[in-house]
């Protein structure tokens, strides 16, 4: 079985990951488990060391639970 995305959710994603060009992007896809489908993004921030940042993204953990 596949997932379902609406439209309108791929464009808060495109618009999210163009927004972070050049740097990497990273976030949760929120949905319903029985539906199958995508009904929110939460945007994650990086947390990675400065040195890192570009090529390494790490979420912090309470922002996990958050969302």
């Amino acid at each position: 079985m596949s997932w379902s995305i609406q439209a309108c959710i791929l464009s808060e994603i495109q618009a999210y990951a163009c927004g972070a060009y050049p740097q990497e992007c990273c976030g949760m896809l929120l949905g319903n488990g029985e539906a199958q489908s995508v009904e929110a993004i939460y945007p994650a921030q990086n947390k990675s060391a400065e040195a890192y940042q570009g090529v390494q993204f790490l979420i912090d953990p309470m922002e996990l639970y958050r969302a």
